[in-house]
């Protein structure tokens, strides 16, 4: 799937780190128990992965080609 999108191997590296560090950051601002910590955390951190995703496959797809 991701060759569908055009990523490359940086772009997937990138990937985990959004999710990663966001998912990291969510989990410790909730005020909540821990299982709805991790469970929000998780959720947001995939979200943002997906946005991460689409503006990515957006840019490569469509930029100019000096943005690249």
């Amino acid at each position: 799937m991701s060759d569908q999108l055009l990523l490359e191997p940086d772009d997937r590296r990138r990937f985990a780190a959004v999710v990663g560090a966001i998912t990291v950051v969510t989990a410790v601002l909730i005020e909540a128990t821990i299982g709805v910590r991790v469970a929000a955390a998780l959720i947001v951190g995939l979200f943002s992965g997906l946005v991460f995703l689409l503006t990515a496959a957006l840019l490569k797809r469509f930029a100019p080609e000096y943005y690249r």
